[in-house]
């Protein structure tokens, strides 16, 4: 792996500063595969900017040319922190468990754990959902923060698909979340809601008995669909655009949607791969469950470092598919303004996960210049 600049790139209050950055694969492109995707995130918005990675000292191997991000960054930050601090109070009041990391007693750590978990929110929806006014930016950030909260909890928190009267009772910042985002926009804002519900379940205790040794690369991209939050992601991009897809719209774009979700899939695995080898290296009963394993395997590769070139190759394949399906749908589908902006929507989740991974202090820890705890490693 090779790190970028560790200079922060920030000329005006609009931009955030980038704590690191890194490419996990780091050897060089052909000219074939170098050529980049342009004019498709280009749509300019009141409420982002556009961001060109090379112009901002960040290893770039992505076709995409460049990536939009969110300028009401400090207003999230602001409010998933309050959002954060009302979870406490709420915990103290009705004897809601708070993770261990975030337990107050813990001093120094229970400070840099928040500040990470708001510092990673607000990076995912600037970078990732970059269209989003103030109101929704924010409401984004909480619901990432919330989720992943509650992850691993799906068993106290869900009862036959909804959520139970136990939790409820004794989670009323939940509640409370949900009656703001439905306040908002009662209709995007319940599949907002829906998509979290879903993600839970699908992180469910059942979980850990699906993991497997996977026979093809499809067999495995199949079990992690539900384990990135596809259907959570892809709400959030209605929710931030103020569109509604309908099912029959839907439709239309599945498979630029299934290309997308894949595209989630590998990008997440390359650039965490690092930071779980290392886990599972230090403790066997954790399984390293990602591509760049299944890849190794599935090859028989003499090395990971092989194995993730292979892979950052596939993503690049991946986005050349994700162009071709885009200029059909233009040229042989009569696309409404709603299905438009949600597959450009998709283009713009695409870009700005990559940047958003490429500049994580969670995976890429080693190089920042910032001290990031060790705990972020597993």
């Amino acid at each position: 792996m090779s790190n970028g600049s560790n200079v922060p790139y920030a000329s005006n209050s609009l931009v955030r500063p980038i704590l690191c950055s890194f490419n996990p694969a780091a050897q060089s492109l052909s000219a074939e595969t170098s050529q980049k995707i342009s004019n498709i995130l280009s749509e300019q918005n009141e409420n982002s900017i556009t961001i060109e990675p090379s112009k901002t000292n960040v290893p770039w191997f992505s076709t995409l040319q460049d990536c939009r991000r969110g300028i009401h960054w400090a207003e999230a930050e602001r409010s998933t922190k309050f959002f954060l601090e009302n979870l406490h109070r709420l915990s103290h009041s009705t004897g809601a468990k708070m993770p261990k990391q975030l337990s107050m007693e813990n001093g120094m750590k229970f400070a840099t754990k928040q500040d990470d978990l708001i510092e990673t929110a607000v990076a995912c929806t600037v970078f990732q959902h970059p269209n989003g006014n103030v109101a929704r930016t924010a409401l984004i950030a909480q619901s990432m923060l919330l989720l992943w909260l509650q992850d691993g909890k799906s068993k106290s928190i869900l009862k036959k698909g909804c959520i139970s009267r136990a939790y409820v009772k004794k989670n009323q910042s939940f509640v409370s979340f949900v009656e703001d985002i439905c306040a908002e926009d009662k209709v995007l804002g319940r599949k907002v809601v829906d998509g979290m519900l879903a993600f839970l379940h699908d992180r469910g205790p059942e979980r850990a008995a699906k993991v497997r040794q996977f026979r093809t690369l499809k067999d495995y991209l199949n079990f992690r669909t539900g384990d990135i939050a596809r259907t959570y992601n892809f709400a959030t991009i209605e929710f931030a655009r103020g569109i509604d897809i309908t099912a029959k719209d839907k439709k239309l774009v599945q498979i630029f949607e299934d290309i997308a979700g894949n595209h989630t899939i590998l990008v997440q695995d390359l650039y965490s791969f690092e930071r779980e080898r290392m886990a599972s290296e230090a403790d066997p009963s954790i399984q390293l469950v990602n591509v760049v394993a299944v890849m190794h395997a599935l090859l028989g590769m003499d090395s990971y470092a092989t194995s993730m070139i292979v892979v950052r190759d596939m993503i690049i394949q991946t986005e050349v598919e994700a162009k071709q399906e885009y200029d059909r749908l233009r040229k042989r589908e009569k696309l409404n303004a709603a299905q438009l902006s949600y597959v450009e929507g998709l283009f713009q989740f695409m870009a700005g996960h990559i940047y958003f991974s490429a500049t994580a202090p969670r995976y890429g820890y080693m190089y920042c210049k910032t001290t990031v705890p060790r705990y972020l490693v597993r």
